[in-house]
């Protein structure tokens, strides 16, 4: 993958606005079949609006544009593999490249007290996936190995939901921070096993962390991470 990125800001007090574009040119050799390259370029822009409305309280949107190429991931290699049956992953020979769209608003506010500072993040969330790919699970050979071969959905997928932060820090040597995410993972149309939620990609997850600096040279810090049903 070679890639080229070019950004512009504008300081428009109270605004700050910021637009971007990104080039990608991938290229895809299959090593152990020696068919064709698959090459691509994709062009992926971006825009973000700040308001500082004042000294503690900000509005941020923005919109960007990514894309997954057609290629193998390692953890298609072991997370599937269960018992002695054998799974081997294939793309489709038709299979295109993944498209998102994805569009986010959200709103943050800080109170400074005397001793101590909070600030609290409420961002909603919404990508739409053109070309999003799915599985079709093929049947066990004689020898026990199964096909799963990476096609790409007749339909669209959307992603969306709503993520929360709370974040305290009495002084500069005590910190805490809190997120929780609660989302929607659905494709369009029904895929493997009749089902439209995506696998794998839980409704609500979270995470709490705590971190304590006595001195500048010693640490101790904690943190919780909460996944929810997939």
């Amino acid at each position: 993958t070679g890639s080229l990125f070019t950004q512009s800001d504008w300081d428009l007090n109270p605004l700050l606005l910021s637009v971007g574009l990104r080039y990608d040119h991938y290229r895809i050799d299959d090593l152990l079949n020696l068919s064709d390259a698959i090459p691509g370029d994709v062009l992926s822009p971006r825009i973000s609006l700040l308001w500082q409305a004042n000294t503690n309280l900000q509005f941020r949107t923005a919109f960007a544009r990514g894309f997954r190429a057609p290629q193998i991931f390692d953890e298609d290699l072991h997370i599937e593999t269960s018992g002695a049956r054998q799974v081997l992953h294939r793309n489709d020979e038709n299979l295109k490249q993944e498209t998102s769209n994805s569009l986010t608003a959200s709103i943050s506010y800080t109170i400074q007290s005397l001793f101590w500072q909070y600030q609290f993040l409420a961002e909603g969330f919404i990508t739409r996936l053109k070309d999003p790919f799915a599985n079709e699970y093929g049947l066990p050979d004689e020898n026990g190995v199964v096909i799963y071969t990476r096609m790409n959905a007749s339909e669209g997928a959307e992603v969306k939901g709503i993520n929360l932060e709370f974040n305290a820090s009495p002084n500069r040597r005590l910190q805490f921070q809190t997120g929780l995410t609660l989302q929607q993972s659905k494709y369009e149309e029904p895929q493997q096993f009749d089902e439209k939620r995506f696998f794998r990609s839980p409704g609500q997850y979270g995470y709490a962390t705590f971190s304590w600096n006595p001195i500048p040279v010693f640490s101790i810090s904690s943190t919780g991470n909460y996944t929810g049903k997939m």
